[in-house]
């Protein structure tokens, strides 16, 4: 894909249309930047002449006043053109990376089974950080370069119309040279930047799993596959900077012979008295800072080509759309509501084996549904449907009758609380994390909460209470104490539907009884789901439900199914199942 002046044209109006008073200030800094630059080698060609010419002392000392002052305004504009540059880049470039950020939380798990947290921190920050200078001086110091060309070739026209046709070709050249080559760079870019979200990708997931990476020895093959994609990186950085790069040296050739050919010339003019020296300094002046411009524009257009493979991956990141499509419902019915599943069947990838086959349940509000299984049996993928990360292949899911598709996904996960066997936490403050960042909720529920789990004393010993800082290395956490919290935060949440998915199972049987009086109260008044390996887990719920190779091998109501000598569930209380 190729990035069309109509994708730069979207994006420059949508991340830079809000600032467009910091944009009218750069574009006065650029003009009073130009009009100086143009302005300062006549000055200097008046002084040369005045010399030459012996002009009074006051004449020369106002000269070189102005030519000062001229200086002195101009980097002050240069100054104010970074400053006002470098402050809307990122004021945009963070727009566009929240923007990308809401895009992709809003996405099906399925993408992100597809995408390793390192390749989406590439693409949302990486290709963001590359668009920068595309957003803070791109199109201004397009607009300088152009306005100092305008502005020498005014000049040198009124000089001499010999110089003003040569330099015109040469610039003509240079102009058309970058126009061809615009592109070329392009997909070469594109591919560096793909290559970089790979590697991150890969590294992220490694030091996500180092431990195990060394205790299962590894190591060689980690390092090994890293310098493969690392030579791979560099492999396609070589390629996009040699060939992204070509203008430049092709702008060199030229003027270097433009460069070449006019002392020649002036020389010879000077020598006939047709050209004095001051103007033949001032056409050299000129031809330099005519370099300048082509200069930028050449740098200018390799930043192009960069933004632009970077704008095709945005782009087509932003044109993904997630398989879950939001309801318009936002009210569920009653409360604790009736959960169903009608012939639920699903498959995480189309070449995959079903997880879950004709699956069918009905949970009365209020009563809790124990799910038993062997690893691997469908469990945990019933509460990732009920909670709507993916919508099933076949069958129907609904709340209090309603299909959970046609209820707003908000309305929804408001509704249902996990705690599971893994706990995240966030980097900020204990009670930030307990309330995911929600200051509405008070103290005072949040320490009855904690009370409820028996972390009073606990939170006594923390060096600042509430406000200790929390992230996965910041405070040492046990298992036990991890998913305690957890708890605290769905007691904090007061959810209609509680899945409770192996909650327990880092838990000591010792601290296992201490939190068995709160789990109950966290069920009471809830329709609940409990997931369990332990029988122990599940002797209190209402109803059972025992799956395997994703299909239900049976389901009833618990103290009917125990008095049933021939169930599964009295099978599995036989052998004893841990």
């Amino acid at each position: 894909m190729r990035p069309t002046l109509a994708l730069y044209r979207t994006f420059l109006a949508r991340y830079l249309g809000p600032y467009r008073w910091h944009v009218l200030l750069l574009a006065l800094a650029v003009l009073t930047s130009t009009i100086g630059a143009v302005w300062g080698p006549r000055i200097l060609r008046d002084f040369i002449d005045g010399v030459v010419a012996q002009d009074s002392q006051r004449i020369l000392l106002q000269a070189v006043a102005l030519y000062v002052f001229v200086n002195v305004v101009r980097n002050l504009a240069d100054a104010l053109m970074e400053y006002l540059g470098e402050s809307v880049a990122w004021a945009a470039t963070n727009r566009l990376r929240e923007d990308l950020l809401q895009h992709c939380i809003g996405l099906d798990m399925t993408f992100f089974n597809r995408h390793p947290p390192g390749v989406m921190l590439e693409r949302i920050d990486g290709d963001s950080n590359q668009l920068a200078h595309f957003f803070s001086v791109f199109g201004i110091r397009l607009v300088s370069a152009s306005l100092i060309l305008l502005g020498i070739l005014g000049v040198v026209a009124a000089e001499d119309w010999r110089v003003f046709g040569g330099m015109l070709c040469f610039l003509a050249l240079s102009i058309w040279v970058m126009l061809a080559m615009r592109h070329f760079g392009v997909p070469y870019n594109e591919r560096l930047r793909e290559a970089t979200a790979q590697l991150f990708g890969f590294v992220e997931e490694r030091l996500a799993s180092l431990e195990d990476i060394k205790s299962l020895g590894g190591v060689p093959y980690t390092i090994s596959q890293m310098l493969n994609l690392i030579r791979e990186q560099i492999s396609r950085g070589q390629r996009a900077f040699s060939l992204g790069n070509l203008m430049w040296p092709l702008n060199l050739a030229i003027m270097g012979t433009g460069t070449g050919l006019l002392v020649g010339g002036g020389g010879w003019l000077v020598l006939r008295g047709e050209m004095s020296i001051g103007t033949v300094y001032l056409l050299m002046a000129y031809l330099n800072l005519l370099f300048w411009p082509l200069e930028n524009l050449s740098h200018q257009m390799e930043e192009l080509q960069k933004a632009g493979g970077s704008l095709v991956r945005i782009q087509e990141l932003l044109d993904i759309r997630s398989a879950l499509t939001d309801g318009r419902l936002s009210k569920a019915g009653q409360t604790p509501p009736r959960v169903q599943f009608a012939n639920v069947s699903f498959r995480y990838a189309s070449n995959e084996g079903p997880v879950l086959e004709n699956v069918s349940f009905d949970i009365e509000p209020g009563r809790t549904l124990g799910i038993l299984g062997r690893t691997g049996s469908g469990k945990t993928t019933v509460t990732r449907l009920l909670n709507r990360l993916y919508d099933p292949d076949a069958g129907t899911i609904s709340l209090n009758g309603t299909d959970l598709r046609s209820l707003r996904l908000q309305t929804l996960r408001s509704l249902v609380g996990v705690v599971t066997q893994e706990v995240q936490f966030f980097r900020g403050t204990l009670r930030q994390n307990l309330t995911m960042f929600d200051p509405q909720i008070p103290d005072k529920r949040i320490l009855a909460a904690i009370d409820r789990l028996n972390l009073t004393g606990w939170l006594a010993g923390l060096p600042a209470g509430l406000e200790t800082g929390l992230s996965s290395s910041s405070l040492a956490l046990s298992a036990g104490e991890a998913q305690r919290l957890a708890l605290v935060r769905l007691f904090l949440r007061g959810p209609s539907i509680v899945i409770l998915d192996e909650a327990a199972a880092r838990l000591d049987p010792a601290t296992e009884l201490e939190v068995e009086s709160a789990l109950q109260e966290l069920l009471d008044g809830c329709t609940g789901i409990v997931i369990a390996h332990r029988l122990k887990s599940v002797e209190k719920a209402d109803d059972i439900l025992i799956l395997e190779n994703g299909c239900v091998c049976e389901y009833g109501d618990r103290l009917a199914l125990m008095a049933d000598p021939d169930s599964e569930l009295n099978e599995l209380l036989r052998l004893g199942l841990e």
